[in-house]
């Protein structure tokens, strides 16, 4: 005689989860239960607030000197923030594009002593270039191509942003620009 086998849906042998419904009926019954739990009256003393109190106003006022300290402190220097310094004897400007490159076209020279743009005189006999100045200064340089004078200038300023030069020039700049800090009205009253 052939053996048989019947299964029932509830003998099945895989796992059957709950249905969603008694899922969504016991999240009903723990969300009143913590409810009332929460409702529930608590005799507390005042000393708690108390402490509370204090604990609260200690956080916020330390949250309070931390947002003002970092306010208070100067942005970290970026290569960005590298934008001029003194390459043989004479003031370079440039500019850096969107990506973090060097504009190379913006090199430009400028006199140390007055701050104004410095033209390029090329002499046809190929000894130097010569940038003079409206203050009457001239700046000579040995002769090169423009192209070659660039490539040194960008290798210099690479090389100062590799080696984290540029920090300690920029901090310099940033400090001759900054007015000094002293007491405005000492220095009225000694005049």
């Amino acid at each position: 005689m052939p053996l048989s086998v019947h299964l029932s849906p509830s003998s099945s042998p895989m796992f059957s989860a709950p249905p969603l419904w008694e899922f969504i009926k016991a999240t009903g019954r723990l969300s009143v239960s913590i409810c009332r739990w929460l409702n529930v009256s608590v005799e507390v003393h005042r000393w708690h607030y108390w402490i509370l109190m204090l604990i609260v106003v200690g956080v916020g006022f330390y949250v309070l000197m931390v947002i003002w300290e970092t306010m208070r402190r100067s942005p970290a220097i970026t290569f960005r923030d590298y934008v001029e310094d003194d390459f043989y004897g004479i003031h370079w400007g440039w500019q850096w594009d969107y990506d973090g490159t060097l504009i190379r076209r913006s090199l430009r020279p400028y006199c140390p002593a007055c701050k104004r743009d410095l033209s390029f005189t090329i002499f046809i006999d190929g000894s130097s270039i010569d940038m003079p100045c409206i203050c009457g200064k001239v700046f000579s340089l040995p002769a090169v191509s423009l192209d070659r004078l660039n490539d040194w200038l960008t290798r210099e300023i690479d090389v100062n942003i590799r080696t984290r030069k540029f920090v300690s020039i920029v901090e310099k700049q940033r400090a001759q620009i900054s007015p000094p800090t002293g007491d405005k009205r000492a220095s009225d009253m000694s005049m």
